[in-house]
């Protein structure tokens, strides 16, 4: 959807699952520091949270394979494999973003 782009409806708007968290947090820090110039104070604040983000390196296939067998005997899972749900859950942990985790379950 574009800037521009007209809403009508509640149905056309996707809030990502981390939108509520960095807006409040962003939010928190406006409020106690008072910049002056809001927008350079924005651009380094998120400058700032960029580089304190781990970085993912993109994991092999037998990378990704070992990952999953040592997750499915974490989760203790005695068809040894994992649901959609359990590999959500596990994103914090490891410090993937939503979007990652949704290309690795594909």
């Amino acid at each position: 959807m574009s800037v521009n782009e007209s809403i009508y409806t509640a149905e056309q708007i996707r809030i990502p699952s981390e939108f509520p968290d960095i807006l409040k947090n962003y939010a928190k820090s406006v409020l106690k520091d008072q910049p002056n110039d809001v927008y350079t104070y924005s651009i380094e604040y998120f400058q700032n949270v960029q580089k304190s983000r781990p970085s993912l390196k993109k994991l092999s296939d037998s990378q990704l394979w070992a990952l999953y067998q040592k997750m499915a005997k974490l989760c203790n899972n005695d068809e040894g494999t994992l649901s959609k749900t359990d590999v959500v859950a596990l994103y914090d942990v490891i410090g993937a973003s939503n979007q990652h985790v949704q290309e690795i379950i594909k």
